[in-house]
């Protein structure tokens, strides 16, 4: 017998279980940093938001809080992942009917419905912008929603039309000809450019964020259907990039709006020893107090806020602290453009009405400054 030869196959037996386990822990610790990461940015994002310290109020970050505002985020982005694959599964169902060519790849057939909805979307949130402000009354975003769905209608009916082979021969060969034009790819890259500065001059930062990154998502796929990978199964080790992509383009997207005033807090009521109860919107607690956060409404809009401030309640005077029953809000009123903002960074300037971009947002506006109640 051979016991060193024994030991020698049981360590190797033993040793892809220990990779697989430390390449799971190391997924959990990479996961944990990721959402703790992400609660953080939004928490300071809310409070910049808010026209608040927000630097001097990072030291009220909790643990707590900001691990379950990162697993809210994670959470949302799931949900959007989930709705938009629901979407392409329902478009692709339905241009397989419509679809002629049976050798076709199912792989090109699922690619090139991803690209024509980024098209829609793209032209649709663009002309939106263009159009809105001095023709169309849509600043509602409901009235928005639908004329964007009509783009995207659009887009598809041209896509139905394609694959279903009706197309007509001469636009067919136009169009074949037209792709291998020079001036047909510098036409595009124009039109990309347009569609940047509209994005950045014309839209507020949420928006126009999410155009950037659809954009680059459909210069993404457009390389992918010139060079499509090799059929057949792909390792862990291949899908890691598109992954890793996909996850950054939603953290781009979701992040901007949550952090998109009116943004919102728990209200807490904070009994003191002496002074008796203060009220504000609460942001943590440290062994230095209480940290709440409070502003003062524009007279006349009590959905707009001012002097936004943060007081600190010395544990001493504290007695008790009561947190709930509604949410506190702050809304300065300004949905500045990504030009504006870094307009505003580079020279120090204020931002004004001026400095607004177009945005879809169908929330109501609640009242803020600890005001219950909503327009």
């Amino acid at each position: 017998m051979n016991p060193t030869g024994t030991d020698e196959k049981q360590a190797a037996g033993w040793l892809p279980l220990v990779q697989t386990g430390a390449t799971l822990a190391a997924g959990v610790v990479g996961l944990t940093a990721y959402v703790y990461l992400l609660g953080g940015t939004i928490f300071w994002l809310r409070i910049y938001a808010a026209r608040l310290p927000a630097d001097n109020a990072t030291v009220a970050f909790q643990d707590r809080a900001l691990l379950a505002a990162g697993i809210k985020v994670l959470l949302f982005e799931l949900l959007l992942l989930g709705l938009a694959g629901g979407v392409v599964w329902g478009i692709w169902k339905g241009a397989r009917h419509l679809d002629h060519q049976e050798e076709r790849d199912q792989r090109e057939l699922v690619s090139y419905v991803i690209l024509v909805l980024l098209r829609a979307l793209i032209a649709g949130l663009t002309l939106i912008s263009l159009l809105a402000p001095p023709c169309l009354d849509l600043y509602d975003g409901e009235g928005a929603g639908w004329v964007l769905l009509a783009f995207v209608l659009v887009g598809l009916a041209i896509a139905a039309i394609d694959l279903s082979g009706r197309m007509p021969s001469r636009l067919e060969k136009l169009r074949a000809k037209a792709a291998e034009s020079e001036w047909f790819q510098f036409l595009r890259f124009l039109l990309a450019l347009a569609v940047v500065v509209v994005a950045v001059a014309y839209m507020a930062i949420a928006l126009g964020i999410t155009v950037l990154v659809l954009l680059a998502l459909l210069v993404l796929f457009h390389r992918y259907r010139r060079s499509p990978p090799a059929p057949g199964p792909r390792s862990a080790r291949e899908l890691l990039p598109p992954a890793l992509i996909l996850a950054m383009a939603l953290n781009l997207v979701i992040v901007p709006y949550l952090a998109t005033p009116p943004v919102t807090f728990d209200h807490a009521e904070v009994m003191t020893k002496e002074d008796g109860p203060i009220d504000g919107a609460y942001l943590g607690r440290t062994s230095e107090g209480v940290f709440l956060a409070t502003c003062s409404q524009r007279r006349g809009n009590p959905t707009r806020s001012y002097e936004g401030r943060i007081q600190v309640i010395p544990v001493e005077a504290v007695e008790h602290v009561v947190i709930g029953d509604f949410k506190y809000s702050f809304d300065v009123g300004n949905r500045p453009s990504l030009y504006a903002l870094v307009h505003h960074f580079a020279t120090g300037e204020n931002m004004g009405r001026s400095d607004d971009g177009f945005l879809l947002d169908v929330r109501n506006a609640p009242h803020v400054c600890g005001i219950k109640g909503t327009e």
